[in-house]
């Protein structure tokens, strides 16, 4: 599989991560997507490692119970970069929050570095 391929489904496990409910796969899918150094900066938190970046999404999920993390639009890649966009869809499917994410990637197709950003302020948890 060549690197773009690996960053393809590597983003698509990255949404499965932030998805998954059950505490196991959401850890595997945390190793799958990661390096074990990676580190995860955003609006509200700064975590390095897959330890802390599992317990990231884990708070994340209690705060916001039932939304999703979705993608809304194709991946843009160059050289070792990667973006794209996303969005926390409520329960209902209203969204509550949308950025982007800019990412460095592994000649694995892993994250090394995550940056988002938040394009209309952090919602109040549910």
């Amino acid at each position: 599989m060549d690197q773009k391929s690996n960053i393809n489904v590597t983003v698509e496990n990255y949404f499965a991560m932030w998805n998954a409910r059950d505490a196991r796969t959401r850890r595997t899918l945390v190793e799958e997507v990661w390096t074990e150094q990676a580190r995860s900066v955003d609006p509200i938190a700064e975590v390095v490692g897959w330890d802390a970046i599992d317990q990231y999404v884990a708070g994340e999920q209690q705060k916001y119970p039932g939304h999703t993390v979705v993608r809304t639009g194709a991946p843009d890649q160059h050289h070792d970069r990667l973006r794209y966009p996303w969005a926390l869809k409520s329960p209902k499917g209203e969204t509550r929050l949308y950025g982007i994410d800019c990412v460095k990637v592994a000649s694995d197709g892993r994250f090394i570095e995550l940056v988002g950003f938040f394009d209309g302020g952090v919602p109040p948890a549910s």
